[in-house]
């Protein structure tokens, strides 16, 4: 199933070690719809870093 929701609008905002990602999208009726994602940098005792 294809995915047939359209991005309006995208922004990534860094606030210390986590990353927020606000998306705005559209239904097919043309409804619009805002979607938030916080991605957290864990940095382990080696100092590499993973989200």
């Amino acid at each position: 199933m294809a995915d047939e929701r359209e991005d309006v609008y995208s922004r990534a905002v860094r606030a210390g070690k986590r990353t927020y990602f606000f998306d705005v999208k559209s239904t097919r009726g043309k409804d619009l719809y805002l979607t938030i994602t916080e991605s957290k940098k864990h940095t382990h005792e080696d100092g590499s870093a993973t989200y």
